[in-house]
């Protein structure tokens, strides 16, 4: 996960050897069913739930219970076999995201036709999830030792899933994958998050169930449009004691 490796730093005109901490970065191959699926560049670390998240995020899987199995190979090939019950076709359209690693998620993903929430969540107040906002970091371990990973934490009364990665996409699918797992509910809790809320960012999180995220970056104009479309709760630049509310601000208190 963590590297430590040997510079030279430039500091105040002067250039010296050191060593610094550095983020690891993998390729993983999943294969579902015997067929390659797709390849990740990511963190290695939290594999199993990296994988559980992507693919209910790709809408190959609804549940945990979906996969049969999961094999872990020492070159970092991953075996998903599926239930007898799920109906997998590898063949699917992609679309490129705007993530740095330029990956891509499945077209069908992009819709929004049959996502919608309604008014009777529960709501938050903005004092707390700016106090949860200045917790952000404390949680990111690597983070604070590379300054190289994005940080998720899904947040629900007095409990707590977090998860950080290279990218951003993938630490929401490990938060996605962690709470298929586990079995937590996602409807009535809070996304934090540390990147850029783009659209995929956002409807990923939206088909899981998400109605409120929080970011400390900036959203995207198709992921305001698309919050305001579905009335999903939109903030960014969650910063001290400020934020940008973009959709939903029913669901926030001030106080």
């Amino acid at each position: 996960m963590i590297k430590n490796i040997e510079i030279i730093r430039y500091s105040n005109g002067i250039l010296e050897k050191t060593n610094d901490n550095i983020t690891e970065e993998s390729k993983i191959n999943i294969f579902v069913n015997g067929s390659h699926y797709i390849s990740l560049l990511c963190s290695n670390s939290e594999l199993k739930e990296l994988c559980t998240g992507f693919l209910f995020s790709e809408g190959v899987i609804s549940s945990f219970k979906d996969i049969k199995n999961i094999e872990f190979s020492c070159n970092n090939n991953i075996f998903i076999t599926l239930d007898e019950s799920v109906s997998f076709s590898p063949e699917k359209q992609r679309i490129i995201v705007s993530g740095c690693s330029k990956g891509s998620i499945e077209e069908t993903l992009m819709e929004q036709n049959h996502l919608y929430f309604s008014d009777s969540d529960p709501k938050y107040k903005i004092s707390d999830i700016l106090d949860y906002m200045k917790e952000l970091n404390s949680h990111s371990e690597i983070f604070k030792k590379t300054g190289g990973t994005h940080c998720c934490v899904l947040c629900h009364k007095n409990d707590k899933i977090i998860s950080e990665d290279i990218g951003r996409h993938n630490a929401l699918d490990k938060i996605i994958g962690k709470s298929l797992i586990f079995d937590f509910k996602p409807s009535e809790s809070i996304l934090l998050l540390t990147g850029r809320v783009s659209s995929e960012i956002l409807l990923k999180s939206a088909k899981f169930g998400i109605r409120i995220i929080i970011s400390r970056s900036a959203p995207t104009d198709f992921s305001v449009e698309t919050a305001l479309k579905i009335n999903m709760t939109l903030a960014g630049f969650a910063r001290g004691s400020k934020m940008n509310i973009y959709s939903g601000v029913h669901r926030l208190i001030n106080a």
